[in-house]
């Protein structure tokens, strides 16, 4: 069981460094909808929430980003990027339990490779200031808690299913 986290935690390492590598290399390019959800943020960070609503009416993604950049002095675009690479790992951390509870003989390395090599065909994605990583992570949680809840009926599995899954909707509601 040891070598097993062992392992998760080396994969899960090596994604966060890919992850921070392909941020790096974009060196400060941003999305356009990245722009809106900065902007939105500058407007929370502000005061001025009129102002933010006005540009789009679901703030959470931007409420978090504005969080992040208060609490820790880092630029608008930094935090929004932390946040993404931190979603990014929840991610790929259940996708890579889910892979081992589905399949016990399937080796942990294929689960990151499928990561890895998703990364480039998604159009530079995960470089990206979008709300899609939150999303996906709430719903990889959401699945391990009810793959868990499958094998063993407990509330506790319940709840997380659940929780992952409303967590996975405030980032995405419509």
């Amino acid at each position: 069981m040891q070598i097993m986290q062992d392992k998760i935690s080396f994969n899960i390492l090596l994604l966060t460094l890919v992850s921070i590598c392909i941020i790096f290399l974009q060196q400060g390019e941003i999305n356009r909808d990245g722009i809106m959800y900065l902007t939105q943020s500058q407007y929370i960070v502000e005061g001025n929430w009129g102002g933010a609503m006005e540009i789009y009416n679901w703030p959470f993604f931007s409420i978090l980003i504005a969080g992040l950049h208060q609490l820790t002095g880092l630029s608008l675009q930094y935090a929004a990027h932390m946040i993404n690479v931190a979603l990014f790992v929840l991610a790929s951390f259940f996708f890579i339990k889910n892979v081992t509870l589905v399949s016990q003989k399937t080796n942990i390395i294929f689960a990151t490779l499928i990561l890895l090599t998703s990364i480039p065909l998604m159009d530079d994605y995960l470089s990206m200031v979008l709300r899609d990583q939150g999303q996906w992570a709430g719903f990889m949680i959401g699945v391990y808690g009810y793959l868990r809840w499958i094998k063993s009926a407990q509330w506790t599995w319940a709840f997380v299913w659940q929780v992952g899954f409303l967590f996975g909707t405030l980032f995405r509601p419509e």
